[in-house]
């Protein structure tokens, strides 16, 4: 997708990995809440289930993630491979 779309950049600064997971959270006190990601975040850090992260740190930033996300038809086109594994 980075190198396909134009305005399009890397969330993760110059690193690349193999999988990425978004994941979008919603509650009713936003401190609280992205207190609970934090530590979701760091305690899976810590037990190497991931090895990086990202939080958006407004909407604009949160639209560009999922941007990247829901680019229509990018795997069917440039990997339909991918296509068929993500409609099992």
């Amino acid at each position: 997708v980075l190198t396909y779309l134009e305005g399009v950049r890397n969330p993760f600064s110059s690193s690349m990995h193999n999988f990425y997971v978004l994941i979008e959270t919603t509650g009713s006190e936003e401190s609280y809440d992205r207190e609970k990601l934090e530590a979701f975040l760091l305690s899976s850090m810590e037990g190497g289930l991931i090895s990086d992260g990202v939080i958006a740190q407004d909407i604009n930033q949160a639209s560009s993630f999922w941007r990247i996300r829901e680019v229509p038809n990018f795997n069917s086109i440039y990997y339909p491979c991918v296509q068929d594994y993500l409609n099992l």
